[in-house]
């Protein structure tokens, strides 16, 4: 680390000064300003994403991430990514069809909530609905429960949906 911070510096290298001048690649072919060869950073991948807060009479629908999956065995808010050509309605309607197997009523938009997460980073739109029909069935997650309001911090959830929290206080 020395050497990078005393001799190997970006401008305005010493690279006679240097003990393994010998070895270095940028001496060699007297090409010193393009080492070391820096890797271009991939860009974190962006999804929009639906949530919603179900409520079926004083009960809140929950659904369990599947384990196999990134944030696998978190407990969430049904919802998913937004196709293209696709309302965040829309998308919520058809996510939590295909997940839980109900119908929703969508009474009222909370908010964005932007996370970045280690890998990815996501816009979630946020929404209080209502369960209107349909069995509960655990189609494309691991387990569905209703729970009482009060009883969510025993649940863990990913970081994202942590910030849905402060809707549900209020509403």
């Amino acid at each position: 680390m020395e050497l990078g911070a005393t001799i190997c510096k970006p401008q305005n290298p010493n690279c006679l000064m240097c003990p393994i001048n010998e070895d270095c690649n940028g001496y060699k072919l007297n090409d010193f300003m393009f080492y070391p060869i820096k890797k271009e950073k991939k860009k974190k991948p962006h999804y929009n994403v639906s949530a919603g807060i179900i409520w079926d009479d004083d009960y809140i629908i929950i659904s369990k991430r599947k384990s196999s999956g990134m944030l696998g065995g978190l407990w969430e808010f049904p919802g998913g990514k937004i196709e293209k050509k696709e309302t965040p309605e829309e998308c919520l309607k058809r996510e939590v069809k295909e997940e839980i197997n109900i119908n929703i009523k969508i009474n009222k938009f909370f908010g964005k909530i932007k996370h970045e997460y280690s890998h990815f980073s996501i816009t979630l739109n946020a929404f209080e609905c209502t369960y209107i029909s349909g069995k509960i069935k655990a189609i494309e997650c691991s387990e569905v429960k209703k729970i009482k309001l009060n009883d969510i911090s025993k649940y863990p959830f990913p970081k994202a949906n942590h910030k849905i929290f402060k809707f549900l206080k209020t509403s």
